[in-house]
C-alpha cells in the first residue's frame, strides 16, 4: 500500500515537472532512441560550434591585420614595418606559451615519476 502511494506521488510530481519516468520496456526503447538522437544532436551542435569558432578566428585575424595596416597608414609608418613588428610580437607570445607548456609538461612528468599521479 505504501509503495503504491510513493509511486503515485513520484509519478504525479514527475508529470507536474514535465519529467518522464520509465514504466515499462517500451518506454526504455523509446528512451534509447531519444538518447541516440540526443547524441546525434550533440554531434551536430559540436560541429556548429567548431565552425563558428573557425569563422570567429578567421574574422578576428582579418580584422587585426586590417587594423595594423590602417594604423600604419594613419601614422605614416611603412606597412611592412608594422607587419614585421606584429610578426615579432606573435613569435614572442608563441615562445612564452611554448615555455609555459614545456614547464607544465615537465612538472606533470615529475609528478608521474614520483608516483603522486
Amino acid at each position: 500500500m505504501q509503495s503504491t502511494i510513493v509511486t503515485e506521488t513520484a509519478t504525479a510530481a514527475a508529470d507536474n515537472e514535465g519529467v518522464s519516468i520509465n514504466r515499462d520496456k517500451s518506454d526504455r526503447a523509446a528512451r534509447r532512441d531519444s538518447n541516440s538522437s540526443q547524441a546525434t544532436q550533440r554531434i551536430v551542435v559540436q560541429r556548429s560550434r567548431w565552425q563558428r569558432m573557425a569563422r570567429t578566428i578567421l574574422l578576428g585575424t582579418t580584422t587585426a591585420l586590417a587594423s595594423v595596416v590602417w594604423v600604419a597608414q594613419q601614422y605614416g609608418v611603412a606597412v611592412t614595418d608594422s607587419l614585421a613588428f606584429l610578426g615579432s610580437s606573435l613569435l614572442f607570445v608563441v615562445g612564452l606559451i611554448g615555455i609555459a607548456l614545456a614547464i607544465a609538461c615537465l612538472l606533470w612528468l615529475l609528478r608521474k615519476l614520483l608516483g603522486r599521479g
